[in-house]
């Protein structure tokens, strides 16, 4: 017998309202939560097609190591320590700043694992922290250094006749920028 979950999906920093059905203990389908204040029943693919991934038989379900061209199962407490003894062996010979963390969108559901991984950076004395803000947007402010800069300030959205947006998709990215009570309404095509 099947059950509907109610739920919010994980699979980006947006934590769209989902459905998800479940038979026999396993996640069978995902759909919009109509009832969602926020999203109104909106999900994107990639949420949609959460239990293919859940099951997906290449998932890894254990820590594995690299042995030759190939991988095998490790026990997590031994991974642990192999990457302990190699960040070690990397201080001692290049210094703290020879570790660098990556955080990027996928580690926003996950507010616990960026908290541990910056613990360990600051236990660790590395400032080489890098988010997709520092890789690839540092050519916005570049952008305006050499252009210029819009100093009349935003147009309201509600005061607009129209938009036109040029590479963003705000209804699909959830783009922090837009109010998100404005986007039900205000993105419906009339």
């Amino acid at each position: 017998m099947a059950e509907i979950k109610t739920a919010i999906c994980r699979f980006c920093h947006s934590f769209c309202g989902i459905k998800v059905t479940i038979e026999d203990g396993k996640a069978v389908k995902v759909v919009g939560d109509k009832d969602n204040p926020m999203y109104f029943g909106y999900t994107c693919v990639k949420g949609r097609q959460l239990p293919a991934q859940h099951d997906n038989p290449e998932r890894l379900l254990h820590a594995q190591r690299r042995v030759g061209n190939g991988h095998e199962r490790i026990a997590s407490e031994a991974a642990l320590d192999e990457i302990a003894a190699t960040i070690g062996r990397l201080i001692a010979e290049h210094g703290p700043r020879s570790v660098a963390l990556y955080a990027a969108t996928y580690t926003f559901p996950y507010p616990a694992g960026r908290a541990m991984a910056m613990a360990l950076m600051d236990a660790i004395g590395s400032p080489m922290r890098f988010t997709s803000a520092t890789i690839d947007q540092p050519g916005k402010p570049m952008s305006m250094a050499l252009h210029g800069r819009w100093h009349a300030g935003p147009q309201p959205y509600a005061e607009s006749d129209a938009w036109i947006l040029v590479g963003a998709n705000p209804v699909v990215s959830k783009w922090a920028a837009f109010p998100s009570t404005t986007l039900p309404s205000a993105c419906t095509t009339r």
